[in-house]
């Protein structure tokens, strides 16, 4: 069985274009920071209507949590406000404007049923890796978090994890200001907060409580072999543990470099080079077989 020129040249261009679909080749959000899946979220600290009390766990170590839009317990009459409805938790355009590009980031929270946020601080709840759902190379990304008693402008970093098994040469720094702070990254701002101090009976903060967003320019950074990061397919975020009080990451979004190589060839492509060489490669072998037998019988 021989295999002509253009059959090849045709296996290869569907190859590329199933890769380029995969990768997000022609998105409206092109020149934007969209939504990155990830895996890893390991609590559930935003109160959503009907739970039971306590069903949430503390997002700064004292008690206190966020809380859906409506979320409070209608009798207290309270009327602050609330993270957008667990109805409307698909993309959302961050309120901050995107330094790294001309658009703003388009964020993705996690389902307030389950768990929404990687937790960092917490004993209770161990884990500081997410791992991406789908490896791609990104130029930029965008962090969405915020802690509780750590006090003020707090900073934290992260260590990316590529592919072909390097990191990041250096910890990547990002900002994930106290919920209770002023700076003007704010995602989110004018929060409430909720407490279940005692049973059944909720303690809600009116004040001001803010999520931040950190961009970061991946073409100006190297790999720990000397590669760009923006070049290179990211695998998982590792996030440093603060020294005190709680860090919570709720969303990364990213702009995709589509230029960027991963080491590993698709499964896809192996799984159908295989196929086509076990036909040749056993007729090959059986021919080889009936020769051998047919000299032995003369």
């Amino acid at each position: 069985m021989r295999i002509g020129k253009s059959q090849v040249a045709k296996f290869l261009f569907a190859q590329a274009w199933l890769v380029s679909l995969s990768a997000g080749v022609g998105h409206c959000w092109a020149n934007a920071a969209v939504s990155i899946g990830l895996t890893g979220w390991n609590a559930d600290v935003i109160y959503v209507p009907g739970s039971a009390p306590g069903s949430v766990q503390s997002f700064d170590g004292s008690g206190y949590a966020w809380f859906e839009s409506g979320g409070y317990p209608p009798a207290y009459g309270y009327t602050g406000t609330g993270l957008v409805s667990v109805e409307d938790t698909g993309p959302f355009v961050s309120a901050w404007q995107d330094t790294n590009n001309s658009n703003q980031t388009e964020f993705q929270f996690q389902p307030y049923t389950g768990n929404n946020v990687l937790e960092l601080g917490n004993a209770a709840s161990p884990g500081q890796t997410l791992t991406l759902t789908t490896p791609a190379g990104y130029n930029n990304l965008a962090i969405l978090a915020a802690s509780g008693n750590i006090g003020g402008d707090a900073t934290s970093t992260f260590t990316l994890t590529f592919s072909d098994g390097s990191t990041t040469s250096a910890p990547i720094t990002y900002d994930p200001y106290d919920w209770g702070g002023g700076n003007s990254q704010k995602v989110f701002t004018g929060l409430a907060r909720m407490q279940w101090s005692n049973g059944s009976n909720p303690t809600i903060s009116s004040a001001s409580y803010n999520m931040y967003e950190t961009d970061i320019n991946l073409t100006t950074l190297t790999s720990s072999n000397g590669a760009l990061d923006s070049a290179k397919y990211i695998k998982s975020i590792t996030f440093a543990e603060p020294t005190g009080g709680r860090i919570g990451v709720f969303a990364i979004s990213g702009v995709q470099n589509t230029s960027a190589t991963d080491p590993l060839p698709e499964p896809s492509t192996v799984s159908l080079l295989a196929a086509a060489a076990v036909p040749l490669l056993f007729r090959r072998r059986a021919g080889q077989w009936m020769h051998r037998c047919h000299k032995t019988a003369r």
